[in-house]
């Protein structure tokens, strides 16, 4: 009986520790999906990606590239942007929601948007001074602003 306790939880432990791995896999550009192959193209003119990697889990299909630069940005698995980090300039306006966008220059003058991410229900943007704006997916709304310390 005690050899079949320690075989049940020895397959318990190897399943939760495969559920959780996730595999990153360093890939070409041209695997990367179109979308996000344009994107760079389009909004990060005269930076070229460094790195692009494919990371599978459990959650489905994502991509992450770098910049040459130094800026990552990360994909759902369709090539749409869910998140962009811009380590030396600010992410560019055309890809901000003109209303984000509209909010922050008029509420924060002179303050460029570092970082940008997009979740199921809102947007999560940080700014050059430290403040983190959380808006509504739908109605652009600010939800909370919280200054990092």
């Amino acid at each position: 009986m005690k050899k079949m306790k320690f075989r049940i939880l020895a397959l318990f432990v190897m399943m939760l520790s495969a559920s959780t791995d996730a595999r990153d896999i360093v890939i070409k550009v041209k695997d990367l999906p179109a979308p996000a192959r344009s994107l760079v193209k389009n909004h990060f003119k005269g930076r070229m990606i460094v790195k692009a990697e494919k990371e599978s889990n459990l959650n489905g299909v994502s991509y992450e590239v770098t910049l040459s630069n130094g800026d990552e940005i990360k994909f759902n698995c369709k090539g749409g942007w869910v998140e962009i980090d811009c380590k030396t300039d600010a992410v560019p306006v055309s890809v901000v929601p003109n209303a984000i966008a509209v909010y922050v220059k008029k509420n924060y003058h002179n303050v460029k948007i570092n970082k940008i991410e997009r979740g199921r229900l809102s947007y999560e943007v940080e700014l050059s001074n430290g403040v983190d704006i959380h808006f509504d997916k739908t109605t652009y709304k600010v939800i909370r602003t919280a200054v990092d310390d």
